[in-house]
């Protein structure tokens, strides 16, 4: 009865089902779970896991009733866990944990195809994670203890502190100086990790239910407007025989307002990564050609679904998953030749518990805070030499940045600027406009909750770069310097970010040796973002290229500026999927405001504006310029509207 014996059965098991003796490894999985759940306790991982392969043998024996009773024993195990680590750990903790189950943790439900049972796993699992890291927050803020209110005022202190030290390197670029720069790199992320776990225990209590986790698929529907469906998009680990045979598949779960939920398969992922990888308007491509791309992905993605949607559905609110999050899906072409938009409103969200109205905080939302048209090629402060001033990127990832982008003018930006400076008086809102020299990083950092927070200048996001030299320390001689090569930035939110006063001109100055302090170099990075003070902001609207991209995370959204808005406090987010127009946004911009201020509906009139321009142009220019220019436009929003 020792739990290694157990392991053992359980690895015997596994042999039977490699050999398609599925009898033989039903009882040895059986035996193993025998022995776990007296030893290790009926909460323990490896129960869930005993009760994971049960359910997969019953599959593979076609017993859908008894799999799928283990199945549901497996998941109550992993929703306890999932519990336990959301009450005391870090942001970065509960990422890596998330990261390595999520696929998972559908896989065997999502292969029995029961549409609640997915329902509730999406609702427990799906973007857990960044709902935890915003109920510490909000609870924070609301908290009458002035500890945790302390707790969080210092965490966020520390997060800005570890941005800095993240993004730095040495003066000392000797090995004694690396050194010293990793052990005050590593003290600061130990200091806000915990810090993290600090405001997780004094918010909750260690092991207690998330609020996020106590959501209820009756509490979403009882939020669905009148006429929407909820489509919840996941990735799972589909068992196409026994318990290694594995194919990655996708999915939806159909949510309306009565009813049962429903489950739609959609089949491989494969076939569709490779029409994504087809579907970006900036390609040139003959418009036969990319509306045969567009309906392409309608078909695999949208047909099946819209078979399944109750009669009278007007609005599709849309919760992607993985590589999905990049795509409009108001653009896909229907097999009447018509965009989706043209049937339903379109709207995004991360999770279907943003539905749910959480707490609201009582903060002045009088204000509307304009950055726009930055001078990128001058600089608001003076520069410093390199050798007396630590550099703000590392060496690798500053040359990355200097050759792969160019910050230009967008006089563009200042018509937006100024048609929103003019129309305060309509709006009876108090105006702040930073443009040229004054939209700096550091105005950007001092902003609290305004009512609307516009930004209108470049967006970027660079790809992972791999090992481009000997990680043992090969010299690499970059401009007038000589550093030993240290990696590429492994995090996103770091490679996501936005070009504020000065950005182009610490591109030139990186390159030269030179660089301008940290603090105000004109690179906000998401990681910066996500510690602004954004509480009760009801919308921010991105007019940048690319401000939807990021690193997609399998049931936990984009890792980038889209996620660093809305764990700042973002109630609505208008961003961009690929570069947007100097000259077509300006119009666009200014009608959707016009309308949003009008209803007080901001994800429903980007829907409507979008679909207005798109058949508009479509007509005059054809399909491939139309969605190039007025595609990319999507917003995520939160419990408002």
């Amino acid at each position: 009865e020792h739990p290694d014996v157990a392991t053992s059965y359980n690895n015997i098991g596994l042999v039977h089902d490699n050999k398609g003796e599925y009898d033989k490894a039903l009882e040895y999985c059986q035996k193993s779970l025998a022995i776990n759940l007296k030893k290790l306790g009926p909460e323990h991982p490896y129960v869930g896991a005993s009760y994971h392969n049960i359910g997969c043998a019953q599959h593979s024996l076609k017993n859908p009733v008894a799999a799928l009773a283990s199945a549901r024993k497996a998941q109550v195990i992993y929703d306890k866990r999932l519990a336990y680590m959301l009450s005391f750990t870090s942001e970065r903790e509960r990422l890596a944990y998330q990261r390595q189950r999520t696929l998972s943790v559908f896989g065997l439900i999502g292969t029995l195809g029961s549409a609640p049972d997915l329902a509730k796993a999406i609702l427990h699992n799906k973007g857990i994670v960044l709902s935890s890291i915003l109920e510490d927050q909000l609870a924070a803020q609301s908290s009458s203890d002035p500890k945790i209110r302390e707790l969080a005022i210092n965490l966020r202190v520390a997060s800005r502190q570890l941005n800095k030290l993240e993004m730095e390197n040495p003066r000392d670029t000797s090995e004694k100086g690396w050194k010293a720069q990793r052990t005050k790199r590593e003290a600061a992320r130990d200091k806000a990790r915990k810090l993290q776990q600090a405001l997780a225990r004094n918010v909750g209590g260690f092991g207690q239910a998330r609020a996020s986790l106590s959501f209820t698929i009756k509490d979403v529907q009882g939020n669905l407007p009148k006429n929407a469906v909820l489509l919840e998009f996941i990735g799972y680990w589909h068992s196409v025989q026994g318990m290694n045979q594995l194919e990655l598949r996708c999915g939806a779960v159909v949510l309306s307002k009565g009813g049962e939920p429903k489950w739609v398969p959609l089949g491989p992922v494969e076939p569709i990564k490779k029409l994504l990888a087809q579907a970006s308007p900036m390609k040139r491509a003959p418009d036969e050609a990319y509306e045969k791309v567009l309906r392409s992905l309608y078909d695999k993605l949208m047909a099946p679904v819209v078979k399944q949607l109750p009669k009278g559905t007007k609005t599709l609110i849309l919760s992607p998953d993985g590589s999905l999050n990049f795509l409009s899906f108001a653009t896909l072409l229907t097999g009447k030749d018509r965009f989706l938009c043209e049937d339903y409103t379109i709207k995004y969200v991360s999770s279907g518990r943003d539905l749910v109205p959480g707490k609201q905080i009582n903060l002045p939302k009088g204000s509307l805070v304009v950055f726009a048209n930055p001078t990128y090629d001058e600089v608001p402060v003076q520069l410093a030499s390199a050798n007396g001033v630590t550099l703000t990127l590392r060496s690798l990832d500053r040359d990355e940045m200097r050759g792969g982008l160019k910050f230009k003018a967008h006089p563009g930006t200042q018509k937006e600027a100024d048609y929103l400076g003019g129309k305060v008086g309509d709006w009876k809102l108090q105006s702040k406009v930073y443009t040229g020299k004054t939209a700096t990083e550091a105005a950007i950092s001092s902003v609290q909750s305004p009512r609307i927070l516009h930004l209108a200048t470049h967006g970027f996001f660079l790809p992972e770069e791999k090992a481009k030299d000997d990680p043992r320390g090969k010299p690499l001689m970059l401009g007038n310097e000589q550093q030993k090569y240290r990696g590429p930035i492994r995090n996103p939110m770091h490679r996501s970010g936005l070009a504020l006063a000065g950005a182009q001109k610490t591109l030139d100055a990186w390159a030269k040796g030179e660089t301008p302090p940290a603090e105000n170099d004109g690179i906000l990075t998401a990681a910066e973002v996500s510690v602004l003070n954004l509480k009760g902001t009801w919308l921010v609207s991105l007019s940048a290229c690319d401000t939807g991209q990021g690193e997609a995370r399998s049931g936990e959204g984009v890792l980038g500026l889209r996620r660093a808005f809305i764990q700042a406090g973002t109630q609505n987010l208008l961003m961009t999927l690929w570069p947007v127009s100097d000259k077509y946004t300006v119009p666009f911009m200014k009608d959707f405001y016009e309308k949003a201020f009008a209803s007080g509906d901001a994800p429903t009139v980007l829907a409507e504006v979008q679909k207005e321009m798109l058949l508009e142009f479509r007509k005059k220019y054809g399909t491939r310029l139309a969605v190039q220019l007025y595609g990319p436009f999507i917003m995520s929003f939160r419990g408002v509207k």
